[in-house]
């Protein structure tokens, strides 16, 4: 710290040069002196302050430094985690892709299924029906012939009756 120059001697001179009494300049010069003294570790000086404020300084850019590394560190466990993050994304992509894939593979074989078992139902159906008809055909044409050997069974006594009667 940089010693203060205070001279009581010359202080209490200009005290007396401005009018006051000699006893009473003494008085304060001494005054001023003691405070000085007993005051002097009090005392701040430009010296103590720049001296201060470089150790301020130091402890900021140490402080400064510890949290750069600690930022340095919590931004490489968040680089680490969003690494794992995307690591699993591509995991679960790729399940979800291999899932659309069994899906769409399944989904295939069941419209494949039921196509086949739609064209089976529907061949099976056009068999029955062919049958059927050839069934009612054979049947409808037996019975055309025995409609037809009845008319004819009726129409012969009538004719005979016509004949005989016009005749």
């Amino acid at each position: 710290m940089a010693a203060v120059a205070f001279d009581s001697l010359q202080y209490a001179h200009q005290l007396e040069a401005a009018g006051m009494p000699r006893k009473q300049a003494e008085v304060i010069a001494q005054g001023l002196t003691s405070m000085f003294v007993h005051n002097f570790e009090s005392l701040v000086t430009k010296d103590y302050l720049d001296t201060r404020f470089s150790e301020q300084s130091v402890r900021m850019d140490l402080l400064a430094t510890g949290m750069d590394s600690k930022l340095d560190l919590f931004s490489a466990d968040i680089d680490s985690r969003l690494v794992k993050f995307d690591s699993r994304l591509a995991k679960f992509d790729s399940r979800l892709d291999h899932l659309s894939a069994t899906m769409d593979s399944k989904l295939g074989h069941l419209s494949a299924t039921m196509d086949s078992n739609v064209d089976h139902l529907l061949t099976t159906m056009d068999s029955k029906i062919d049958l059927l008809l050839a069934t009612m055909d054979g049947k409808l044409g037996r019975l055309y012939v025995m409609f037809v050997v009845i008319m004819v069974g009726l129409a012969i006594p009538i004719i005979q009756t016509l004949i005989t009667w016009l005749g």
